[in-house]
């Protein structure tokens, strides 16, 4: 992405007369700010840094974050410019920016400069990277498989067909998935080869995408529980007998990875609520709270990179921080966690 950037400038900065540029990449950390790409512009005796940071993408919620972490860092000296560079900078994201004196470009030709000898604005612009609609949605059921594979193995290369026979999805899937991370510039192709430049972008939007979402959670009230530890391997051992399918997700099966977080409920899905394994537990149904919480699931994905600790079932460390997010609260505390500790992306 940075050498589609620093050629989109090229071509940008080249159209301005009497302008002499110097470009480069990932320079080091200046007052507190780290771009990806410094730019030097001089014109006579005028000089001007542009600090530019570049995202994947301008949504809202991430320019909003960006400029007031920008707020937070030492004022920059006289001539040095942050600047955010994205794909597209809608007309909402350009009047945050500009309400902020801060100056942006995008890939599909808009921009904001203020440099004081040199003003450059240029609007209008539409979206050269939007998803065609069929492929708009990357966290579909099955085409989440894909994203989930990726982001499980976030340095590897793929070929499209080891990534559809690991995901368990068509080549044709995974074609157009991987169409729609690079127009998103969360992936990129290079000699045959597929891989993610961006997981945490992409971990981000799914994150996104996955709050807004409606599990259904059929809450119990438990009082035979004596501990969660305990109360987890009952609720596992019922299962096998019963032979109902269960992975554990939530602060209860986070505490198995990070210690010392606060759990107050079991979070399970299963493919089947048995009224048995209800009446074996002698849980009752309660309209909120409660500590053990069920959620019927019979789509593949939940399951896929489930695994055991301490022969107990556990969702994946990607599904377990979707699940923590969309909790809130302490479970986005417990989500931010395990980010930290376990995905480190």
């Amino acid at each position: 992405m940075l050498q589609d950037v620093e050629k989109h400038l090229t071509r940008f900065f080249a159209e301005i007369p009497d302008l002499g540029v110097t470009t480069r990449r990932e320079p080091s950390s200046r007052h507190g700010f780290r771009p990806d790409i410094e730019v030097r512009l001089r014109r006579g005796d005028r000089r001007a840094v542009l600090l530019i940071e570049v995202k994947p993408s301008a949504e809202l919620r991430i320019v909003h974050d960006w400029v007031d972490r920008l707020a937070q860092l030492p004022e920059a000296p006289d001539a040095h410019y942050p600047i955010l560079c994205a794909p597209y900078i809608s007309v909402k994201a350009a009047e945050v920016l500009k309400s902020h004196r801060v100056g942006y470009i995008d890939l599909s030709g808009n921009c904001w400069l203020d440099l004081g000898f040199l003003f450059v604005e240029r609007s209008g612009q539409p979206n050269r990277f939007k998803v065609p609609k069929e492929q708009r949605n990357l966290f579909a059921a099955r085409a989440s498989r894909i994203v989930r594979t990726m982001l499980e193995h976030p340095g590897k290369d793929w070929t499209l067909q080891e990534l559809a026979q690991t995901s368990g999805v068509s080549v044709g899937l995974v074609h157009r998935v991987a169409k729609a991370l690079e127009e998103r510039l969360f992936a990129e192709r290079r000699w045959g080869r597929f891989t993610l430049q961006d997981p945490g972008g992409l971990l981000d939007a799914w994150r996104s995408f996955y709050v807004e979402q409606r599990i259904r959670w059929r809450r119990y009230y438990w009082a035979m529980v004596q501990d969660v530890r305990t109360g987890m391997h009952e609720i596992a051992s019922y299962a096998r007998e019963l032979e109902v399918r269960y992975v554990f997700t939530g602060p209860a099966a986070a505490s198995l990875l990070v210690p010392h977080l606060m759990v107050s409920a079991i979070h399970c899905y299963v493919d089947a609520l048995k009224p048995v394994l209800l009446d074996s537990l002698k849980a009752d149904p309660v309209p909120s709270g409660g500590n053990l919480w069920f959620s019927v699931i019979q789509r593949e994905d939940i399951f896929l990179g489930s695994h055991q600790i301490e022969d107990l079932y556990v969702v994946s460390d990607i599904q377990m921080y979707l699940d923590l997010s969309a909790l809130g609260g302490r479970g986005e505390e417990a989500a931010q966690t395990l980010r930290e500790r376990r995905l480190q992306f």
